[in-house]
């Protein structure tokens, strides 16, 4: 009975052998599964020449914005002088910034309404490339400069405007016209401005109360300044003209024309499309993958194309893209790899944060790279030596000197130095 059961079970191994077959080897001719290159990125970029300017600010947002210069020309009454100190001044608290801008230097800027800060705050910035983010007054109420006022309107509006005279210290009359974007005026008595406010119509208008006609408000208010006073009028002390800006000419009706930076830091980068083109890598959809803690983001090919990439110089332990075209932390901000369909680019750090380097195994298998039975390692002048896939596991890249090299299996005390790019033998 014993020998019978042997009997069988000897057959049963026999016929497994026979139906579990050895993989059928690759068809001539059949592509790979996998990348074909690996390039680094160090070495590739070493003899290029980058890009600095606003095209390279990083993480910036961009936001349709109006010419200050433009919208001051079209409706300031009493031109300030160039040198004139401008004082602007937060609707929250009355924090004053005084004096950080010229009349010159703010007309250079840029205007955008309703921008909302990452929490949901909303409020109005000034923008361009002379503006810090975090040098700016936020729910900005109204900006003084000579005897103009610029002013924005809080949510909640202005519900006394005989207190917003007195803060922006308006030159006394006895009544005070207000002009519609019409052209329909009001006259409204000094002792009546307790009783007017500026807000948002329930339409979307910004008005005024009005004290002549009850229950209607001054539709789409666009200046006040005391009774009489024209743009040829000599000013008196004080503010002698308040511009609404929201209403203001070349604001009301028209949509910004321009498209400015709020924040964000300029860089020197490389161009994407010369990168690609030098690594002779072709365009496709990116995932990039972060060196420090494998966060990858996936870039559309469309965008990646028309950005930069930056390897920070200031401590060589970041890579990142850049642009205007990005969206403000839209990214992968320390990227070790940016792997396409077909190849990859590996950006190796400093030594700081990555001392040594990456172990080619790791890294083949966090880009995809194609199995083969060895790969050639090619440095940026020309030599090449071939590591079977059975050496991999004795290789790393790292950097050596402010080089990228890898290690030499052929001559172990010897290293490839400016490891350019790496691809399958198959």
């Amino acid at each position: 009975m014993k020998k019978t059961w042997f009997a069988w079970l000897l057959a049963i191994v026999m016929l497994a052998s026979v139906l579990v077959l050895p993989a059928a080897p690759r068809a001539e001719g059949e592509e790979a599964e996998g990348l074909k290159k690996l390039v680094v990125l160090n070495t590739l970029v070493k003899d290029m020449e980058t890009v600095k300017g606003e095209e390279t600010r990083f993480n910036a947002y961009w936001l349709p914005s109006y010419k200050i210069g433009e919208i001051f020309e079209k409706n300031l009454w009493f031109v300030p002088e160039a040198n004139e100190i401008v004082t602007v001044v937060a609707y929250t608290d009355g924090y004053t910034d005084d004096g950080t801008d010229s009349y010159e230097t703010l007309c250079e800027k840029g205007l955008a309404f309703g921008f909302t800060d990452n929490k949901g705050n909303v409020y109005d910035v000034f923008t361009g490339p002379t503006q810090k983010m975090n040098a700016m007054v936020q729910f900005m109420g109204y900006i003084l400069s000579g005897h103009e006022c610029a002013l924005f309107i809080p949510e909640d509006g202005w519900e006394n405007v005989k207190e917003l005279f007195d803060e922006i210290e308006m030159a006394p009359a006895d009544s005070y016209d207000f002009i519609c974007s019409d052209g329909w005026t009001e006259e409204i008595a000094a002792d009546d401005l307790e009783k007017v406010q500026i807000y948002k119509s329930e339409g979307g208008t910004i008005d005024a109360t009005s004290i002549l006609y009850a229950g209607y408000g001054l539709t789409s208010i666009q200046y006040i300044v005391p009774h009489g006073l024209t743009a040829e009028s000599e000013p008196v002390d004080g503010i002698c003209h308040i511009v609404v800006m929201p209403n203001a000419v070349g604001v009301l009706d028209e949509e910004p024309a321009e498209l400015m930076n709020y924040g964000g830091t300029v860089y020197a980068a490389y161009p994407v499309t010369d990168v690609l083109a030098k690594a002779e890598i072709e365009l496709s959809p990116v995932k990039a993958i972060s060196y420090k803690d494998g966060f990858t983001f996936e870039y559309d090919a469309e965008l990646f194309e028309k950005l930069f990439i930056c390897l920070d110089t200031k401590n060589k332990n970041d890579a990142f893209t850049c642009g205007k075209d990005q969206v403000r932390d839209q990214l992968c901000k320390a990227a070790g790899q940016y792997v396409f369909a077909d190849a990859a680019l590996v950006y190796v750090p400093g030594v700081e944060v990555l001392p040594d380097g990456y172990a080619v195994e790791d890294l083949f298998k966090a880009v995809g790279m194609a199995e083969a039975k060895s790969y050639n390692f090619t440095c940026a002048d020309g030599y090449t030596e071939e590591i079977f896939a059975e050496d991999l596991a004795k290789c790393k890249i790292f950097i050596n000197d402010d080089r990228v090299d890898a290690t030499s299996i052929a001559y172990p005390s010897y290293t490839l130095q400016d490891i350019l790019s790496i691809t399958p033998v198959f």
